[in-house]
């Protein structure tokens, strides 16, 4: 299970929501707890370090330590 996947599942992919079978009802709950303020996560104990997660793509023509673009990855509703 990937975050992309879940992600598919939310926005009503056939196949993915098909791939987990008794699970893929659950994530839009999930989805819209995550999402309440009336219960912030960390009040059960847990931190949102919320930061963006950079990704670093690599220069096939470059040398393995030096790479030639990064970004800011994608946060989906799964993440």
């Amino acid at each position: 299970m990937t975050y992309t996947n879940v992600n598919k599942v939310l926005e009503g992919d056939a196949e993915m929501t098909e791939r987990y079978g008794v699970l893929a009802p659950r994530f839009p709950r999930y989805e819209r707890a995550s999402a309440d303020p009336q219960c912030p996560p960390n009040e059960h104990g847990s931190i949102d370090f919320d930061l963006p997660e950079p990704v670093i793509e690599f220069d096939e023509e470059a040398a393995h330590d030096q790479y030639h673009a990064q970004r800011e990855k994608h946060r989906a509703p799964a993440h």
